[in-house]
């Protein structure tokens, strides 16, 4: 299966330490990656790069196995769909006038009335009278009435509610579903385990780690919560898990990655009143923001 993208050893360096250094992303038909990092890990800049507003100092980007120039990426441009956490707008002209001048230039039918309705989305008041979330909305539906291939977003869903956010997940969804891919930013890393595969942590411009949601999970330690252990079982977790283990007014919490080893412990002692938790993104990934 070839990549929809792929990108080696992209570097920006604005000096001071600032900027992309040697990151390496690909794009898989089928697949939303987030990415993910603390404020100024280079994630806006990478995109930049990747969608052809910035050019690197060094590497290569290859979108549909076509090198990105400032010659080539005209030419890929109305098969992308772009959503920067500030999309340039016109604020004097109304929703409706934005998707048509889009579907004026890419020449050809889309589906911005669907998706307008979708979303609730008034598309006669002027753009700079809506609010943040319905200006999110229009920068939802021009990078994706086209029904892109290859979709980049960053911080999509800052200031859209709930319900709107559920159903851009299942936009995206969609995307995946017909072949494309999503490249997703976002500070919410409850959206990112909800909607993404795989996900890319990037931090002081370097790439930290590249792995599938669930290898992540699989990895990470669970959280025990046990009720009411009698004695031997509680000599027998300190002694086995000490470190790892906290008092509760009632019992003990532990966290570790021995998932089974821990069960089989607690079934051996006859113990069923506990809870096991998988840890979150946000509890995962929380050293990497410090």
């Amino acid at each position: 299966m070839s990549s929809l993208l792929t990108a080696n050893n992209l570097t920006k360096d604005f000096g001071d330490k600032k900027g992309v250094f040697g990151v390496n992303i690909s794009l898989q038909p089928g697949e939303i990656v987030g990415f993910v990092g603390p404020n100024g890990a280079g994630k806006s800049t990478a995109i930049s790069m990747l969608c052809g507003n910035i050019y690197p100092d060094k590497g290569d980007i290859r979108i549909f196995d076509n090198a990105v120039t400032a010659d080539t990426i005209y030419k890929i441009m109305p098969r992308i769909g772009v959503l920067l956490s500030e999309p340039a707008i016109e604020l004097q002209i109304t929703p409706k006038q934005a998707f048509m001048e889009s579907e004026a230039l890419l020449g050809k039918n889309t589906s911005w009335k669907e998706l307008s309705q979708n979303l609730k989305l008034d598309i006669h008041k002027p753009i700079g009278k809506l609010s943040l979330g319905n200006k999110k909305k229009v920068g939802i539906i021009l990078a994706l009435m086209h029904a892109p291939e290859l979709v980049f977003v960053d911080e999509p869903t800052s200031g859209i509610d709930p319900i709107i956010v559920s159903k851009f997940s299942s936009l995206l969804r969609d995307v995946a579903a017909r072949g494309g891919a999503i490249l997703l930013s976002s500070h919410d890393l409850s959206e990112i385990q909800e909607v993404c595969h795989r996900v890319i942590m990037i931090k002081e411009g370097e790439v930290l780690l590249d792995k599938p949601i669930n290898s992540l999970i699989k990895e990470a330690k669970r959280k025990f919560t046990i009720n009411n252990p009698d004695k031997k079982l509680h000599d027998q977790l300190i002694k086995n898990y000490g470190i790892d283990l906290a008092e509760t007014s009632i019992g003990l919490t532990l966290q570790t990655q021995d998932y089974e080893k821990v069960i089989d412990l607690l079934v051996k002692h006859e113990c069923y009143d506990f809870l096991v938790e998988n840890p979150s993104l946000e509890e995962m990934f929380a050293e990497y923001y410090i």
